[in-house]
């Protein structure tokens, strides 16, 4: 956040180069500066456009926020325009969702957009999240004069919930909280529900798997959130992708990592297997039995190279208790339990071998770092196989 006039406003700031220095691209324009932060961080590329012809790709770099019950909107940056003040660059928004009937706080936040091409249509169209009411949903339009040339659907896409819960939802239980495209499909994550895009000129969202009719894992908290960090990953068959995500339920969360593979015959989804948990291997990195709640996937299961390892990273969060108390770097102490202060992240390089690193490597950098947030691959030739890291994770305190 920057502060302004005694506020602190949600920014976004740039890098230009490989040890440049960051300097603000965008702060206190259009509604952002309504905004309490960004919840969405995300480059997009459009291919074809409305009517499914083949353009020359166009990248755009976008932002998300909620406003509550006025709605989720959406910032695209605007490349040839630096008429903003200082180093910013110009951003427009648009509200993509209209007002809502009730302010659903957290439920409605932005967590991820993604563009998909229909398989039906042909179209290549981008998605963002509504709330509990799923997905929302845009065509590029090269002659419009939107936010990012994007027209938006009136109304979230339809969804059927008749396979998972109690087969009587009207609407998602949670916030979703990821988007996946995995083998050409698009999947959306809510709680313990997994949910399929059925493509086509009239699309219908479906739930395809539900954890907690095969787990008990106790009763599901929202500010947990559920299944998080939904990847595409390469199948342990050899064929095509699988999807990986985290299980975080709720106080007892271990952060176990599942994997849905497709059915070589059917094609469809079928029940996920457990691969570890980030406690366990959290445990064997800390060296100690003395660590309970976990919380891991805030952002997607970034592909990256790890010394010699190409491997999915997993940015993640645990309390110590006991006598781990005594023997870790902690972040906001009580009596009785604490946040390991390090910024931990485990590896994951097959199904079958996960390891863990911290930020600053073992011992850390002596700040508080609790929690790695989001990953990127740096985008400058000059520094091979550098990652940048961003996160804390407050918990209230």
């Amino acid at each position: 956040f920057v502060k302004k006039q005694g506020d602190y406003k949600p920014f976004i700031s740039k890098l230009a180069s490989a040890g440049g220095q960051w300097v603000l691209d965008m702060c206190d324009q259009g509604l952002s500066k309504h905004a309490l932060r960004l919840t969405c961080l995300k480059s997009i590329t459009f291919s074809r456009d409305c009517e499914g012809k083949d353009i020359t790709p166009v990248q755009l770099l976008t932002a998300c926020y909620s406003l509550g019950k006025h709605g989720n909107c959406m910032m695209f940056r605007v490349d040839d325009d630096d008429r903003a003040p200082g180093t910013q660059q110009k951003w427009q928004d648009c509200n993509y969702t209209g007002q809502r009937k009730t302010d659903n706080g957290g439920s409605g936040t932005a967590r991820a957009v993604l563009v998909h091409r229909d398989a039906q249509t042909g179209v290549d169209r981008i998605f963002a999240l509504e709330g509990m009411l799923g997905v929302m949903s845009g065509v590029y339009d090269p002659r419009s004069g939107a936010a990012g040339r994007v027209t938006w659907d009136k109304a979230p896409e339809k969804m059927d919930l008749s396979s998972v819960g109690n087969g009587k939802a009207k609407q998602l239980p949670f916030r979703p909280l990821s988007l996946v495209v995995c083998n050409g499909r698009l999947f959306m994550s809510s709680a313990s529900w997994i949910l399929e895009r059925q493509d086509g000129p009239t699309p219908v969202w479906k739930g395809v798997i539900d954890i907690s009719k095969i787990r008990n894992d106790g009763t599901l908290a929202e500010e947990v959130g559920g299944i998080r960090g939904m990847t595409a990953v390469q199948s342990p068959a050899g064929n095509g992708s699988s999807i990986l995500f985290c299980w975080n339920p709720n106080s007892t969360s271990k952060s176990w990592i599942l994997r849905c593979d497709f059915d070589e015959k059917t094609k469809q989804l079928v029940q996920p297997v457990e691969e570890t948990s980030i406690n366990a291997e959290a445990k064997k990195y800390l060296q100690t039995e003395e660590l309970a709640y976990t919380l891991a996937a805030y952002n997607n299961m970034l592909p990256s190279q790890v010394g010699k390892h190409q491997c999915n990273l997993i940015g993640f969060e645990i309390v110590a208790h006991g006598g781990a108390l005594k023997k870790l770097q902690l972040d906001q102490p009580k009596k009785t339990h604490a946040y390991w202060a390090g910024g931990g992240i485990a590896c994951r390089v097959n199904e079958k071998d996960y390891f863990v690193i911290e930020v600053g490597g073992a011992g850390g950098t002596g700040q508080a770092l609790t929690a790695v947030r989001c990953f990127a691959n740096s985008p400058f030739p000059e520094e091979p196989k550098t990652i940048y890291f961003g996160g804390y994770d407050c918990n209230s305190f």
